[in-house]
């Protein structure tokens, strides 16, 4: 078999149009790697001793690569160390970089105005998603989602919010006039400016640096109450306390000083999610 072979290297170490067929014919049908019988294209390019030992050489060496790069899942019986060594190629294979810069958190440029952006709370899930691992591409997919989640639970509550405050206005517009509403907002406005904590007259006052109007200049603005923490129901009965005090009813001291006590307790529960529209004392 060898005496067969060595017929076809020359003297200079070069190969024979028949070498190739040769060594194929000596290895069998196994290394043919085309359909012509007796080809191996492998060879086709290999046209002396030199070239035969590089290619071997090159092939042996991409193969240590391979091999160097491929890694298997540890066994059970495998040490803490191999199992911590594991999971840290792992992640790195699939994407983890380590690097907290990679994992920053930037609010969002399409962020609805009035929801809250938190950046410690953005900072500490970053540092989580880079301590635990995680790819850069798969903590980009999990913010993203987290934030559509989150602007599209905002936005529904906000519609709902728009839709019981449109409902309560119109209640209030379909039992009173322009006339009687404007009176409306301007007793509930006095009795804030009465009875209400200095935040409560901060927010109903006009602001000379920004412009901004007092609610008493503007007072059937049921939407400006609103933005302001004043719901229309508030304002409907704030109005009709201050009201009852104006014309001494309610007045301390007086048979129906109950009523005061209730009507102030009806303004504290209204206001659980304003405090600062609590009345002081």
């Amino acid at each position: 078999m060898s005496e067969q072979i060595m017929e076809h290297i020359g003297e200079d170490g070069t190969f024979t149009d028949e070498f190739a067929k040769t060594v194929i014919a000596e290895l069998g049908e196994g290394y043919v790697e085309t359909q012509e019988r007796g080809r191996c294209k492998t060879l086709d390019d290999i046209h002396d001793i030199k070239a035969l030992a590089k290619s071997a050489i090159d092939s042996r060496r991409a193969h240590a690569k391979l091999s160097e790069s491929e890694f298997r899942r540890p066994e059970d019986t495998a040490t803490d160390e191999d199992k911590v060594a594991y999971k840290k190629r792992l992640r790195t294979e699939l994407g983890a970089t380590g690097k907290l810069e990679d994992y920053l958190i930037e609010k969002p440029l399409n962020f609805p105005e009035g929801l809250p952006w938190n950046e410690e709370d953005a900072k500490t899930w970053a540092q989580f998603f880079c301590d635990e691992g995680y790819s850069v591409e798969m903590k980009n997919k999990l913010v993203a989602a987290m934030e559509k989640e989150t602007v599209e639970a905002y936005n529904k509550l906000q519609q709902t919010k728009k839709e019981a405050f449109d409902i309560a206005v119109k209640e209030i517009t379909d039992k009173h006039q322009p006339p009687a509403i404007i009176e409306m907002g301007r007793l509930a406005f006095r009795y804030l400016d009465t009875w209400g904590s200095d935040e409560a007259k901060e927010i109903i006052g006009a602001d000379e640096e920004t412009g901004r109007k007092s609610m008493n200049e503007m007072p059937e603005n049921f939407e400006e109450w609103n933005k302001r923490g004043v719901p229309p129901v508030q304002v409907e009965h704030m109005a009709r306390v201050a009201k009852d005090m104006q014309s001494g009813t309610n007045k301390v001291g007086d048979v129906k000083v109950g009523n005061l006590d209730a009507d102030a307790d009806f303004v504290a529960k209204c206001s659980e999610k304003s405090p600062a529209l609590q009345p002081k004392g």
